[in-house]
């Protein structure tokens, strides 16, 4: 079975261009790509290095995370042993990662790009998923949540891979998956294609929370043969006596290297050895130590198990290659309870070969066993090949599989099985028999309900959600950038920002043509409305923060645009997604044209139902007649949430002392998709882009609101030049970096999930706001609050500091 060399494979494994200095690492990596590539795919490996992150944060930072996570004593006494090791073997390290880069720039073709952590993966999605066609996770412990943060393990369970087709392969957990990350492994996985894992222990782990149990295979490094390793080993600079013990140990060489030294000298033999820690001890004088190898690169890591005479290790993979090249060997299994999970991966490939005996956690049951060599090597190469031959079928079915379905997508009989929806209203209006309706789950977003009765399974609902289709998108990557607001005050003063959507909004209602913007509906709800009348726009303008219900707006949309009308849509990123595939489904080109769409820099949006919860207690809804989230009374930057009653009275408040608005910057009852929005991402989904421009300079800043405007395409363009040439705005382009410095949304849909999200959005059901908001949001008050200013202040008087 072959591929093609134009079948591009995404390869993501626990290795970088410059991390990860690990044999194991490296080489089961390189054994999977040289093994795709033998069957005739092009394969690249992600050069992610999520240690770059990590030591770029502040220091302060970092200690107060270390010291919250648990078990901090153990943790202190391993930080002080690497420590120790990385401050006294330094020049030692240096060369160690100076042949592992030469290595690894040699044999592993990575990418271009380098990344370090998920925020920057997802933010590149859009570019990976044009260059590849199929992504593939493994193998080692990709998958232990005790080696990685939860930023990292996004990265390892392809979270940031949205709608390409994703496989593991001998992926490991090696470790109990702690219970708060199991909804985090459970939505990850249950996208995947297919999953195989490396261990018995794993696909058991696993399958408690997939409810099956994943396909067992072998580690990468066993799918090439003892000739395909031999082509990569050289010999090391120092001539090696070739009767020796290969000594590999990672963690127990305390208890490994005396018992090493006793049977070496029985045997009248010499060793070598990987860290040479150990023998800093005085009671170990290493007499027969021939040499450390911890300076060597893979290379010599492979000569010296392949010319051993035997191997006595603590590592899998050093197992693994004592294996494939005929050597008797030992393994020495961890005794540490905590970490006993770990001997799976050992125990479970040398029972599939009949080598169960050759584990102990004992080191000196080697003095007891002697260097034992009588194993059946005939027999073991015969259960290793069928595995083998399994192992690659799996993997080549796999693929050949999912390029198919990549071709011919997941099929849906309609939408109501899309867990990753984004409440974009798209199958609502595409639905030629009224089958599927937009209610409000449990947390208070809309989602769609599907009549079965009513619904023929006719696929439209599926083929133009924005969840199952991403948009084609031929927008500019790095769009055109204006700092730009309206030349009339009172448009830009009743605007959340600059007010360039009130005068868009203008342009197209003067030619006759109709506005679909949001308002409040009479439950102070937003709500999507169709404007025809200039007088109308007021009704619309200024930010709402809860995902508006779109009704049957983009049929509405196709009417006006068949018919020649111009139509202005203004939306959150998802919104004008869904639209754009409903447009690209029924409009001709022209038609299309008619169309211009407005995408908003979006932060999120909160639950629709613990807003009422929050409005009916606080201001009793009954006797609003005005709300508005960012009110100018207090200044564009300072804007604070303004609440009008009937009465005539008002009620304004800072936004960072409003419980519900504080809430929301600390983004604590957003939609789940809001988190990871592959939409608000660049190239961005509409014409054109707007957002307030946070972060401006001070030659543009105005308290009467400053906005950005990304012009994304032509289209964009001649909409936006329009209002330049007809004087509405001042516009002046500025650098894209200007823009997105202080405003992430602009290029990234990633933010972090607060812990408090899921305790909220389930105790509002039954708790009252009061209760929400004194347990979970605590707004900035007294002494907090003018501590905060004060930090505010400090930033500012620094900064101008530093400008000078």
């Amino acid at each position: 079975m072959t591929g093609g060399l134009n079948v591009k494979i995404s390869l993501i494994t626990l290795l970088g261009r410059r991390y990860n200095d690990n044999y194991g690492a490296v080489l089961q990596c390189l054994a999977l790509q040289e093994f795709l590539r033998k069957h005739g795919y092009d394969i690249q490996v992600l050069d992610f290095d999520p240690t770059r992150i990590q030591s770029q944060s502040p220091f302060l930072v970092r200690v107060l995370k270390f010291l919250k996570k648990e078990h901090v004593f153990r943790r202190s006494l391993a930080y002080l042993k690497q420590f120790y090791h990385s401050r006294l073997f330094s020049n030692q390290n240096r060369q160690r990662s100076e042949v592992f880069n030469q290595f690894r720039n040699e044999y592993i073709r990575f990418t271009d790009q380098s990344c370090h952590s998920f925020e920057q993966v997802f933010r590149d999605w859009q570019s990976l998923h044009k260059r590849y066609e199929l992504f593939l996770v493994g193998s080692d412990q990709v998958w232990n949540s005790r080696f990685h943060n939860t930023n990292s393990l996004k990265v390892y369970l392809l979270n940031f891979v949205n709608y390409g087709v994703k496989i593991s392969y001998a992926s490991s957990v090696a470790a109990n998956i702690p219970d708060e990350l199991v909804s985090l492994y459970r939505n990850s996985l249950s996208s995947f294609f297919r999953i195989s894992v490396r261990e018995e222990g794993s696909a058991v782990e696993l399958s408690k929370i997939l409810g099956s149990k994943p396909t067992v295979v072998l580690d990468p490094t066993f799918l090439l043969s003892a000739e395909d390793w031999a082509s990569y080993a050289e010999s090391p600079a120092k001539s090696v006596n070739p009767q020796f013990v290969f000594v590999y140990d990672l963690y127990r060489s305390k208890n490994i290297i005396p018992v090493v030294e006793r049977i070496t000298n029985r045997y009248g033999i010499k060793y070598v050895n990987y860290d040479p820690a150990i023998l800093l001890l005085r009671k170990y004088k290493g007499s027969n130590l021939l040499l450390n190898f911890y300076t060597y690169g893979p290379k010599e890591f492979l000569w010296l198990i392949k010319n051993s005479k035997f191997v006595v290790t603590s590592s899998f993979h050093g197992m693994v290659f004592a294996i494939i090249f005929g050597k008797p060997f030992y393994v020495i299994l961890w005794d540490d309870k905590g970490k006993i999970k770990q001997n799976d991966r050992v125990t479970d490939v040398l029972s599939k070969l009949g080598l169960q005996d050759r584990a102990f956690t004992d080191p000196k049951e080697i003095l007891r066993r002697g260097l034992d060599e009588s194993i059946d090597w005939e027999q073991v190469y015969e259960k290793l090949e069928k595995l083998k031959q399994e192992s690659a079928e799996w993997l080549l079915n796999a693929i050949s599989e999912a390029l198919k379905e990549r071709e011919n997508p997941r099929k849906y009989e309609n939408v109501s099985t899309v867990h990753d929806c984004y409440g974009c209203f798209a199958c609502y209006n595409v639905c030629p028999h009224g089958a599927v309706e937009m209610v409000f789950n449990e947390e208070g977003f809309y989602f769609p309900k599907v009549d079965n009765d009513l619904c023929t399974k006719c696929g439209l609902c599926v083929q133009v959600c924005p969840a199952l289709k991403f948009p084609e998108n031929e927008n500019l990557e790095k769009p055109r950038t204006y700092v730009a607001w309206s030349l009339d005050e009172p448009t830009r003063l009743a605007s959340a920002s600059g007010g360039i959507y009130p005068e868009l909004a203008k342009a197209i209602i003067e030619k006759g043509g109709t506005v679909f913007a949001v308002g409040w509906n009479k439950e102070w709800l937003p709500e999507h409305m169709e404007i025809s009348t200039t007088n109308d726009i007021s009704k619309t303008v200024s930010s709402k923060y809860l995902q508006s219900y779109v009704g049957k707006s983009y049929e509405k949309i196709l009417k006006d645009a068949k018919e020649g009308r111009k139509v202005l849509f203004v939306g959150t990123p998802c919104q004008v997604a869904g639209l754009k595939n409903i447009i690209r489904k029924t409009l001709e080109p022209e038609e299309m044209r008619n169309v211009l769409l407005i995408d908003l820099v979006c932060h999120g949006v909160n639950s629709s139902l613990l807003f009422k919860k929050y409005l009916g207690e606080v201001f009793r809804a009954e006797e609003i007649s005005e709300i508005n989230f960012r009110s100018k009374d207090t200044g564009w930057s300072r804007f604070s949430f303004k609440v009008l009653k009937k009465n005539g009275k008002s009620v304004l408040k800072p936004h960072y002392k409003d419980a519900f608005f504080y809430g929301f910057l600390k983004n604590l009852y957003l939609r789940r998709s809001c988190y990871e929005c592959p939409f608000s991402t660049l190239p961005r989904q509409g014409d054109l882009t707007l957002g307030d421009f946070w972060g401006v300079p001070e030659k543009y800043k105005d308290e009467g609101g400053v906005s950005v405007v990304l012009v994304n395409n032509e289209k964009g363009m001649d909409a936006f030049q329009e209002l330049i040439k007809d004087s509405r705005i001042f516009a002046e382009e500025v650098p894209l970096e200007m823009a997105t410095k202080s405003n992430p949304r602009i290029y990234s849909g990633y933010m972090e999930v607060p812990l408090e999200r899921e305790k909220i959005l389930k105790e509002y059901r039954h708790k009252s706001w009061r209760y929400i908001e004194k347990n979970y949001i605590k707004p900035p008050k007294g002494i907090r609050g003018l501590a905060r200013r004060a930090m505010s202040l400090s930033k500012r008087v620094v900064r101008k500091l530093l400008k000078r």
